[in-house]
């Protein structure tokens, strides 16, 4: 899985280290599923969105 990197500065402040897609997000949280607290892979995606947001990722096609 390869991460579309660059370095901008948003709104608030913080920094973006780039973006990956939901079919990317999907393939994360269908590994990480039984890691997780999460009944099903929509959870689990919900879950990651969560970490890779706050770890300056965003996903493509989701709202910030």
């Amino acid at each position: 899985m390869q991460l579309n990197q660059k370095w901008f500065k948003n709104t608030k402040q913080s920094y973006c280290l780039g973006t990956i897609t939901e079919a990317q997000l999907r393939e994360i949280a269908e590994y990480k599923l039984p890691d997780l607290n999460a009944n099903d892979v929509e959870g689990a995606m919900r879950i990651v969105a969560g970490y890779k947001k706050n770890m300056g990722i965003a996903i493509e096609g989701m709202e910030a």
